[in-house]
């Protein structure tokens, strides 16, 4: 009997590139079905309703929402049940407690026993020997020594019983500097994502006894899926998951997302194209880098130069499996008086555009949604940047209006600096 014939290694890749395209085919359809549904239904279900929609979902809003759950006197009236199950899925040992109903959680505790005493944790609860801190990350960068004065701040306070949790949702990982190995192998600072944030929430909803605080919960479960793990809303992310219940498509999956950065940089490219077209005036660079060692692996940014005639340059940053850009402006390297030119101009763009971050002194930047969305770019494609960016000569014009919004708040405050307005 004839020993099987080898695979031919150019039909096997054919055959692999029509399984590729048949599991896009097969999810782009069932999504623009559910797209059609969901139009449909509009009227009776609403199904683009959030109640988040009307909450302050920044670092702050955020934290204030944990605290409130994690707070036993809380008016969710569920008592500890939700601190309990905190401990449990961050996994700190909790047993030799007292009760759990006596504990207090309180938002925005300075660090009063250490010199650095103005920073403030986002969340403390003291829980009658034993001390749970909250740092939360949704969106921000660590600042300097930040973590390393808060433990020093806990240890101070509560020698050797307390747990220092950071959360983080799009925020990178924990600085190296600030990682003491004997406090991550006691487990005293605990390094978590807003995955395992929403696996709490998930647990505290089927927890509560009262539905209406369940229903806000699963709502709140939903927004941060939505917001800070797929970029995909919970119905896309369960046709895709269905999809790959077969060992070959899970292949072509993994296949796939080992491409998403040679799919970014084409993006990004393409992006850049349509941009120059639409502002010719402007020099407009596009730079992609790796960022070793960090959760969303590399970064493209775009960079407009307003004829060269202003101190400052405007950058957009895309971030890599994040549903948002970064707004940033920085001074222009070599012009004179620039810092102080800087200053007067970051002062008017703050007043026109409110919420903003800083980094040293001369770089603020703009990174949220919700600010996004309100200056007319993130409402393009489910406010996912990179989807907008799949439609170049969409998403463009859109990104060079809100680049003339801030060009405009920039030139007149630097002509009324330099007395020139």
């Amino acid at each position: 009997m004839a020993s099987p014939r080898p695979a031919d290694p150019i039909v096997a890749a054919g055959a692999e590139q029509r399984d590729v395209a048949a599991l896009l085919d097969s999810i782009a359809t069932r999504q623009r079905l559910l797209q059609e549904r969901r139009a449909a239904a509009g009227r009776t279900l609403a199904p683009d309703f959030s109640i988040f929609q009307f909450c302050r979902t920044d670092e702050l809003g955020l934290s204030q929402l944990i605290c409130w759950m994690l707070d036993p006197a809380g008016s969710h009236n569920q008592g500890a049940a939700f601190l309990g199950a905190f401990f449990e899925i961050f996994d700190i040992d909790h047993r030799g407690l007292a009760s759990l109903e006596r504990a207090c959680a309180r938002p925005e505790v300075t660090t009063h026993a250490i010199r650095s005493s103005r920073r403030r944790m986002d969340i403390e609860v003291s829980c009658r020997g034993f001390t749970l801190a909250i740092e939360n990350k949704p969106y921000a960068g660590f600042q300097h020594r930040q973590l390393l004065d808060y433990c020093a701040h806990l240890e101070k306070t509560s020698p050797g019983a307390y747990a220092l949790v950071v959360l983080k949702g799009r925020a990178q990982p924990i600085p190296k500097a600030q990682l003491r190995p004997e406090l991550l192998e006691d487990g005293r600072l605990i390094e978590a994502s807003y995955a395992e944030l929403a696996r709490w929430v998930e647990t505290c909803a089927e927890r509560s006894a009262a539905e209406p605080v369940a229903r806000f919960l699963r709502e709140f479960a939903i927004h941060i899926h939505e917001e800070f793990l797929a970029g995909v809303t919970m119905e896309e992310q369960s046709i895709i998951l269905e999809e790959l219940k077969t060992p070959e498509r899970r292949r072509v999956a993994l296949d796939l997302i080992t491409a998403a950065e040679g799919l970014y940089d084409q993006l990004h490219g393409d992006l850049h194209a349509a941009l120059r077209k639409a502002a010719p005036e402007w020099s407009i660079e596009a730079d992609a880098k790796s960022r070793v060692g960090r959760s969303d692996g590399f970064t493209h940014k775009l960079t407009f130069d307003f004829k060269r005639t202003l101190p400052v340059l405007l950058g957009f940053d895309l971030y890599a499996y994040g549903v948002s850009a970064l707004i940033s402006v920085k001074p222009r390297a070599g012009v004179t008086g620039v810092a102080r030119r800087h200053k007067a101009i970051g002062r008017a763009l703050r007043a026109r555009f409110p919420v903003s971050g800083r980094t040293g002194y001369n770089w603020l930047w703009w990174a949220h949604d919700e600010d996004l969305t309100g200056l007319g770019i993130l409402t393009l494609n489910d406010a996912n940047i990179w989807k907008a960016a799949i439609e170049p000569d969409v998403a463009a014009p859109a990104i060079i209006e809100l680049a003339r919004k801030f060009e405009a708040v920039i030139r007149e405050a630097d002509a009324e600096y330099t007395g020139r307005g």
